[in-house]
């Protein structure tokens, strides 16, 4: 029995007398999907009152020739039940996560320092065949055991008017291993519940709401695609390096000018500095604190480090080791960059 009133169908012939007429009578006309223990096939059929409609009949009663409709909404029906019947098992599986803290690592062999000892004058002897073979001013290099200072060495001069040597104090410039402690902040910060590695950039940089795309289908940058390199902006060496004085603001107007994309986010790694100053904007704006001085309360003073800093006026100038570029066969100073939004 079809769903519209006043179209019945009885017997098989019944049905098709009924059909044939109503094609005759309309121009209108929908097509029917019939089943029957011999073969599918297609019948058009029309009626002035009836709206198109797809059923599919199946003969399950051969004897009394009488079928039985499955209604399209009982078939969606069906499908329903069927998936959630499948997905139950995933919907009701939750997720599991390690516990407790990983407990620190412990070496077996009580001779460990004294073996390590035995390497430290070879490694001095590449340590100054390394600094004289690369022409450097000066270098200090220390070894760690255990979270104990072993060994150190120096080598040079911290500046190359006076000749003053490099001492154990001296404070050098570390450039991009400072993307460390900026990683360690984000971090922390998601520990805190303050920030998911999956939040849109756009969130804490609203102005990256505008950055136009390399691609339709390109994923929105997440602060996980900045941690990774994997945001897709192009390699920015050695620009990027004397960019450390730009305000945040700066930085920002680019945005709003455009990045260039080397490859769509997610697909790629390609080391940017430009990816690492937008996460330090990212640590203000979760923190509520100013990233240098997130960085000091929150890294540094727990690590005890507290002659590393980010204002190089707070250190004493004789401890301050110059930079400098190899020109026209000397050393040429590089102008002391203060600190910004790289």
């Amino acid at each position: 029995m079809t769903r519209e009133s006043g179209t019945r169908f009885g017997s098989g012939e019944k049905k098709d007398a009924v059909e044939e007429d109503a094609v005759k009578e309309s121009p209108r006309r929908s097509v029917t999907a019939s089943s029957s223990t011999a073969s599918p096939r297609l019948r058009v059929s029309a009626s002035p009152r009836r709206s198109v409609t797809a059923s599919l009949r199946h003969r399950v009663v051969p004897a009394s020739n009488q079928h039985y409709e499955v209604y399209p909404a009982m078939r969606l029906l069906t499908c329903l039940l069927l998936t959630t019947s499948l997905l139950a098992p995933f919907a009701n599986a939750q997720r599991r996560f390690a516990e407790g803290s990983v407990p620190p690592p412990k070496f077996a062999d009580p001779q460990r320092k004294q073996k390590l000892a035995a390497a430290f004058p070879e490694i001095e002897k590449l340590f100054k065949a390394y600094v004289e073979r690369s022409n450097m001013p000066g270098a200090v290099m220390g070894i760690i055991i255990d979270d104990e200072l072993v060994w150190l060495k120096t080598a040079g001069v911290r500046e190359t008017n006076d000749k003053a040597p490099v001492t154990p104090d001296t404070v050098f410039r570390i450039a991009s291993m400072t993307k460390s402690f900026t990683a360690m902040s984000i971090l922390k910060l998601r520990d805190e519940g303050k920030l998911s590695l999956d939040d849109p950039v756009s969130k804490y940089i609203p102005v990256f709401a505008d950055l136009p795309y390399p691609t339709k289908d390109s994923p929105a940058i997440t602060i996980r695609h900045l941690l990774t390199h994997s945001e897709g902006f192009p390699e920015d060496n050695p620009w990027g390096d004397r960019q450390l004085a730009q305000t945040d603001e700066t930085v920002r107007a680019w945005i709003r000018a455009g990045i260039p994309f080397s490859t769509s986010p997610a697909t790629g790694f390609e080391y940017s500095n430009y990816g690492f100053g937008l996460l330090g904007q990212i640590v203000t704006k979760a923190s509520g604190k100013d990233y240098a001085e997130y960085v000091r309360d929150n890294v540094l003073k727990p690590l005890g480090m507290n002659s590393s800093t980010f204002d190089m006026s707070a250190v004493p100038k004789e401890q301050i080791a110059l930079g400098y570029r190899w020109e026209d066969g000397a050393w040429k100073a590089e102008p002391i960059l203060a600190h910004g939004s790289f």
